[in-house]
């Protein structure tokens, strides 16, 4: 029969040993929220896709009324880097976090004028929003349905700054600018604006 064991004893000037505590996953170096184009160009490339991601979940939180944990599961992102990239976007009602209907953080965006596309930040979430669906009816119109234009005509934007771009719903001058090749299968949000 092995022999019991007796409980360390602590002798004079010895501490018990205590168990370290986890220490809680930091969300990402230099995760906050940006609200000014100059910020943009400090981030790293893996600090722009994090908050790339973030600005998808917070889209996730509003359109498909997800919580935040899911969406932030669906761009693999942690809640935390979620809510440290949009700031006050994104508050707690209760017991769950809610996306507010807007938010003024800055993105850069493609706009299409008549001399090809232009990348230019955007300041608004809404005219981000529109400039999206301008875009998905720009793709809609070039594969025929010509309708998908009418919302848009004779309209404008503002980029929640000072400048304001006019929505291009001339078939003719889309068509030119996709031969010309400034149509590709272009993303909306680019790096950096030109």
């Amino acid at each position: 029969m092995p022999p019991k064991r007796r409980p360390r004893r602590h002798g004079p000037g010895r501490k018990p040993r205590t168990r370290r505590r986890a220490r809680p996953k930091r969300p990402l170096w230099g995760a906050r929220p940006l609200y000014e184009e100059r910020d943009l160009a400090r981030l790293t490339l893996a600090q722009e896709q994090a908050r790339g991601n973030a600005l998808e979940a917070l889209s996730l939180m509003r359109s498909k009324r997800y919580s935040l944990r899911r969406a932030a599961k669906e761009v693999d992102l942690t809640p935390a880097a979620v809510r440290a990239w949009t700031g006050r976007s994104i508050t707690k009602k209760g017991r769950r976090y809610v996306a507010h209907g807007a938010d003024k953080l800055v993105r850069v965006m493609a706009v299409l004028t008549e001399r090809g596309v232009q990348h230019v930040p955007i300041y608004d979430s809404r005219a981000a929003s529109q400039l999206g669906a301008y875009h998905a009816a720009v793709r809609e119109a070039l594969r025929g349905n010509l309708d998908a234009l009418r919302p848009f005509r004779r309209k404008h934007f503002r980029t929640g700054g000072k400048q304001g771009f006019p929505f291009i719903t001339d078939l003719r001058v889309l068509k030119r600018l996709a031969h010309a090749g400034a149509l590709p299968e272009y993303q909306i949000y680019g790096l950096r604006a030109s």
